[in-house]
C-alpha cells in the first residue's frame, strides 16, 4: 500500500479529469495564478516542479490580459529543425492569433505543457518567416478548466485582442463553450486535442485536430484486434465517469461486433476513485483477454499498479487521455511496462518528431506528451492556413484551413485532409510502453477506421 501523503498525491492528480478528456495533469502547490505570457517566454521548465494552483476566486475571474509585444525568435536545441537554413526571421506588424489553455487550478501542468508546446510552434513559424513575412504572435490566456473563464477570455480575444484565428490547448468543456464565440465572430478556432463532438457543432468556423471520440474509440477495437498478441476476443471495458471517455467506451462498443470482439464486462469507476481492487477482481472473473480503459494518467497508473499486485497480466489498452509520461512515475514496481495507448501523436523515427522531443526538452526540461504536440502542431496548421488564405478575413482563413491537405511536418502525423465535419485526417497509432515511455508499436489509417 501507498503512504497516505502519495495517495492524496493520486487523488489530486484524478480530479483534474472533471474538466473533461485530454491528457493529465499533476497539481501543483498554491500560489497566486501565473500570468499570461507572450509566446516568446519560456515557460515553467517542468510541470514536476509545480504549477501554481488558482484559489477558486480566481479561477471564477477572467485571465490576465496577454502582453501586446509579438512572439519573437527564442533558441531551440535543434534551429535545423525549428526553421529551414534559409529562411528570413518574420519582421512588420505582428499577426494576433489567441490560445487558451488551464495553466493554473489542478489541471496546471497539462496546460503549461500545452501553452510551451504553442510557444515553440511559433517560434518555429517565426523563424521560417512568419505568415508571409510577418510575425505570428500568440495572445495567450489561462481558462482555469473553467468554461465560464474560457467563454469570458473568448470575448476579449474577439473584442480586444481582435484575434483573427483562435487555438484552444483545452480540455472540452472550456473549448464547448468558447467555440460558439468564435462562431458568431467569424473567426476560425482550432481545437488541438479535446474529443467532444460537441466542439465542431458549434459551426462551420470551428476545426478539430484531434481524432473525435467516435474515430478514437473505433481505432482501438481495430488495434485491440489486429495487433495485440494472441487474437483477443473478449473485452472488459473499465472507464472513468466522465462523458467524453464515456463516449470513448461507447465508440469502441460499437466497433467491437465489426471486430470480432465481444464486450464481456463493464464498469465505470469515480474520478477519485484509488482502490481498482474490487473492479479487477470483475475484470478476471469475466476471463477477459484484454481490458479497454478510458482513463486519465493517475487512474491509469494505480489501475496497472494494482492489477501487477493482484497477479493479472491481462493486457491494458488505454486511450489518449492517459497520454503521459506521467504514467510510469506514478506506476509501481514498472507495471506500466507492456501496456498499450491509442493516440494520434505516435513517437515514431520520423525525423520532425524526434527533433519536436529533443527541442521540447531542452527548453522545458520534460517529455512532451499529446498536449503539448497537438498543440504545437494546431499552432503550425494555423499558420500554414494563413500563409495559404487569400487574405487574412475570417471567412478566408476559414475556407484555407478547411482545404489544408498533405501536411507532412507535423509532430502528430501527416494531415491527408480535413474532413466534411471539419476534423484532421490522419492516421492513429498505437503506444506499447517500453523502457519507462511509451514507444511507436502500429498504426492505423483514417480509412480503416471510417470504412
Amino acid at each position: 500500500m501507498r503512504g497516505s501523503a502519495r495517495l492524496l498525491t493520486i487523488l489530486a492528480a484524478a480530479l483534474l479529469v472533471v474538466a473533461g478528456c485530454g491528457g493529465g495533469a499533476t497539481p501543483a502547490p498554491t500560489s497566486p495564478p501565473a500570468k499570461a505570457t507572450e509566446a516568446s517566454k519560456p515557460a515553467a521548465a517542468s510541470p514536476a516542479a509545480g504549477s501554481p494552483v488558482a484559489s477558486p476566486a480566481a479561477a471564477a475571474s477572467p485571465a490576465a490580459k496577454p502582453d501586446a509585444s509579438p512572439a519573437t525568435a527564442s533558441p531551440v536545441a535543434s534551429p535545423a529543425a525549428a526553421a529551414p537554413p534559409a529562411a528570413k526571421p518574420a519582421t512588420g506588424e505582428p499577426i494576433t492569433v489567441g490560445f487558451f489553455s488551464p495553466t493554473t487550478g489542478p489541471m496546471a501542468a497539462d496546460g503549461l505543457n500545452a501553452r510551451n508546446g504553442a510557444e515553440l510552434a511559433a517560434d518555429r513559424v517565426n523563424l521560417s518567416g512568419g505568415v508571409n513575412g510577418r510575425p505570428l504572435r500568440l495572445a495567450i490566456y489561462d481558462d482555469a478548466g473553467d468554461p465560464a473563464q474560457a467563454a469570458n477570455l473568448a470575448r476579449r480575444l474577439v473584442q480586444e485582442d481582435r484575434a483573427l484565428a483562435v487555438v484552444s490547448g483545452a480540455y472540452s468543456p472550456p473549448t464547448t463553450a468558447a467555440a460558439p464565440i468564435f462562431q458568431q465572430a467569424s473567426i476560425p478556432l482550432l481545437s488541438a486535442y479535446a474529443v467532444s463532438p460537441r466542439i465542431t457543432a458549434a459551426g462551420e468556423f470551428v476545426f478539430r485536430a484531434g481524432p473525435a471520440a467516435a474515430i478514437e474509440g473505433a481505432a482501438a477495437a481495430i488495434f485491440t484486434k489486429e495487433n495485440l498478441p494472441n487474437s483477443p476476443k473478449r473485452v472488459s471495458i473499465v472507464a472513468a465517469d466522465l462523458d467524453p471517455t464515456i463516449q470513448l467506451a461507447e465508440a469502441f462498443k460499437a466497433q467491437a461486433p465489426k471486430e470480432g470482439l465481444e464486450v464481456v464486462s463493464e464498469d465505470k469507476f469515480a474520478l477519485q476513485e484509488n482502490d481498482f481492487r474490487p473492479l479487477l477482481g470483475r475484470v478476471r472473473s469475466a476471463n477477459s483477454d484484454v481490458v479497454y480503459s478510458p482513463a486519465f494518467f493517475a487512474n491509469a497508473a494505480n489501475i496497472l499498479t494494482q492489477a501487477k499486485e493482484l497477479g493479472i497480466t491481462t493486457p491494458f489498452v488505454f486511450a489518449s487521455s492517459a497520454d503521459s509520461y506521467k504514467v510510469f512515475e506514478l506506476a509501481r514496481d514498472n507495471a506500466a511496462e507492456g501496456a498499450y495507448l491509442v493516440t494520434d501523436y505516435d513517437r515514431s523515427n520520423r525525423p520532425v518528431v524526434q527533433a519536436f522531443i529533443a527541442d521540447f526538452k531542452a527548453r522545458f526540461g520534460n517529455d512532451p506528451d499529446i498536449v503539448a504536440a497537438g498543440s504545437y502542431d494546431a499552432v503550425l496548421a494555423t499558420a500554414e492556413a494563413m500563409r495559404r488564405a487569400s487574405s487574412l478575413e475570417g471567412r478566408a482563413i476559414r475556407e484555407a484551413i478547411a482545404q489544408l491537405k498533405n501536411l507532412e511536418d507535423l509532430v502528430t502525423g501527416p494531415v491527408e485532409e480535413v474532413s466534411a465535419e471539419r476534423d484532421f485526417v490522419r492516421a492513429l497509432a498505437l503506444q506499447v510502453g517500453r523502457n519507462g515511455q511509451w514507444t511507436s508499436f502500429a498504426t492505423v489509417p483514417w480509412s480503416r477506421i471510417t470504412r
